[in-house]
């Protein structure tokens, strides 16, 4: 079964609200888009247009809002930085900057929320070795930081950080390693800091970008590998484990794989469902899918009811209770 989502938003942004519920309440057959009223935050540093990244990442909840914005100068050219804002007013808080960031660390690149705990990422951060990444845990109520994470035994270029979740007192970090390897994810205590984990894909290769995005539910962890192989070389995949246990628990791919989806390039987990975006299905179009966590089995394809090429629907997804948020990277209204 398909779901058609209509867009209609500003020019530079495309957000379709998807109905996936559990309970089958509203099946995605009617799935809509809705038009709710926008309130623009703004960085309050000034813009620089040529290398414009805020809102490259954001996460949200009932209290707060996090912007990230990795190429931020502020402490060092493209050492980043994260706006914070109240949920309720959407009133400007503070700026966040990691005590240890750099030149080109990009802090900001990746945010999550849980409670009042932060996780933000900076792949490019050199602590342990050059680009092995680094996230920052920090107290929202007074902008404290934590601590620092780095992976316990750090490799250059891996990216730990490029993408994060957290649940409870976990965090999940991804680290894709898309020069050199196929990557990791690190299941981390965000009390402690301490590693916990190691996840990697037992059929990964080289490239496979294992990692690229992670999602983190209570005891659940979904993986993204967009260049993964999966029914077909390089459709992209996405792995789900126990985080318990460390155990494997399935491997979904979408069932029309296609070489170039990129599969896997954005995943959510909610109320027993995974979400997987696939933007570079047919040409750049983009889908997204959902399967349930019981038996792994797909149970919708969801589109853009104007699907056009190069809109990279997928792009983005999000899952809260029975919705499913789905962005669209290049959507405009011209």
């Amino acid at each position: 079964m398909k779901a058609f989502v209509s867009l209609h938003s500003a020019p530079s942004l495309a957000i379709a609200l998807v109905a996936a519920a559990a309970s089958l309440l509203l099946p995605p057959s009617v799935a809509r888009a809705i038009h709710p009223t926008a309130t623009k935050l703004h960085s309050r540093a000034t813009a620089d247009t040529a290398l414009a990244s805020f809102g490259q990442s954001v996460a949200v909840s009932d209290k707060w809002i996090l912007i990230g914005e990795p190429l931020n100068d502020s402490v060092a050219p493209d050492a980043g930085a994260v706006h914070v804002f109240s949920a309720l007013t959407g009133r400007y808080l503070r700026t966040l900057t990691g005590a240890e960031t750099l030149t080109g660390d990009q802090f900001g690149a990746s945010v999550a929320l849980c409670g009042d705990i932060a996780a933000i990422g900076a792949p490019f951060d050199d602590t342990g070795a050059m680009n092995s990444g680094a996230i920052y845990l920090f107290d929202l109520r007074k902008g404290t930081q934590l601590r620092q994470v780095v992976p316990t035994v750090p490799i250059a270029d891996q990216l730990y950080g490029l993408s994060v979740s957290l649940s409870g007192d976990q965090a999940l970090v991804g680290a894709p390693q898309p020069a050199t390897g196929n990557g990791r994810a690190y299941l981390v205590e965000v009390s402690t800091g301490v590693q916990l984990r190691v996840f990697t894909a037992a059929d990964g290769a080289a490239d496979d970008r294992f990692g690229h995005s992670v999602a983190l539910c209570g005891r659940v962890a979904a993986i993204g590998a967009p260049q993964g192989d999966g029914a077909v070389a390089d459709c992209g995949t996405v792995y789900v484990y126990d985080t318990k246990d460390g155990s494997f628990v399935s491997e979904s791919d979408g069932s029309d794989a296609a070489a170039g989806d990129a599969f896997g390039e954005s995943v959510a987990l909610s109320d027993g469902y995974l979400v997987a975006g696939a933007p570079a299905k047919d040409s750049d179009t983009g889908a997204a899918y959902v399967f349930s966590l019981n038996g792994g089995a797909e149970l919708w394809k969801l589109e853009a009811a104007d699907a056009a090429t190069s809109h990279r629907f997928g792009n983005a997804v999000a899952a809260s209770g029975a919705m499913v948020l789905v962005g669209e990277h290049r959507w405009s209204l011209g």
